[in-house]
């Protein structure tokens, strides 16, 4: 969410209706949401005020719509944005990739409202810009999820559009079932020596007998 600061020293104090659907592709609702937030803060800076909304949302392995939308009681405005998904089912035999979570390794950058929500699925707070520095580090994290008799994946990371070398990370699976495995992929990728521009990091994951699982993300360096 990205608001614009109220003058230097003054308090904001905003009432957020959040609202998240979660739609198939013949239109039936799978997931509904709504919550209200109440956000204050008192910007050090006359710049515009950007933060991040967390909350968990448990989906359907399958194609999806996800509408969110946020309400601002002190603007009067209402924002919104429509994300394509699809979620894997983790019981399949089948390698698969799980989102791509990405954050700057360091401290938080943007403040979050209901932090505590998602400790338990991601060590760290993701960030939903997509424009960094070349001095930034990323801090990459996903799962990946397999049915075959392999204890580990190779996960290759390709920055696709620079000259840097792909980063490769061996991933074992953690303990659990003894027919479907699961493996975390958390790591960092150096944004070091890039020239600004856009860029795709690009994510694959490999099993021994040959079966493999992308995800890309595109970014870009100012």
């Amino acid at each position: 969410v990205t608001q614009p600061a109220p003058p230097r020293g003054t308090k904001m104090d905003d009432q957020l209706q959040f609202g998240l659907v979660a739609i198939d592709h013949d239109g039936a609702i799978k997931a509904n949401v709504r919550r209200v937030f109440h956000f204050t803060a008192t910007p050090a800076t006359s710049s515009d005020v950007t933060y991040v909304v967390n909350e968990m949302v448990d989906l359907p392995s399958q194609p999806l719509i996800v509408r969110i939308a946020i309400a601002s009681q002190a603007l009067g405005k209402v924002g919104s944005i429509h994300v394509p998904l699809v979620v894997p089912d983790i019981h399949d035999d089948k390698l698969q990739l799980g989102g791509i979570v990405i954050g700057v390794a360091g401290a938080p950058r943007e403040a979050a409202l209901e932090a505590a929500a998602i400790t338990t699925l991601v060590p760290f707070q993701p960030m939903t810009i997509r424009t960094f520095s070349a001095t930034d580090t990323l801090r990459i994290f996903g799962r990946a999820f397999w049915g075959t008799k392999d204890p580990a994946v190779d996960v290759t990371l390709t920055i696709q559009g620079s000259t840097a070398a792909p980063q490769i990370v061996h991933i074992t699976a953690t303990p659990g079932s003894a027919t479907h495995h699961e493996g975390v992929i958390d790591t960092t990728v150096r944004l070091r020596g890039l020239a600004p521009g856009s860029y795709t990091l690009h994510v694959e994951a490999k099993l021994a007998s040959g079966q493999l699982a992308r995800r890309e993300v595109a970014f870009q360096v100012r």
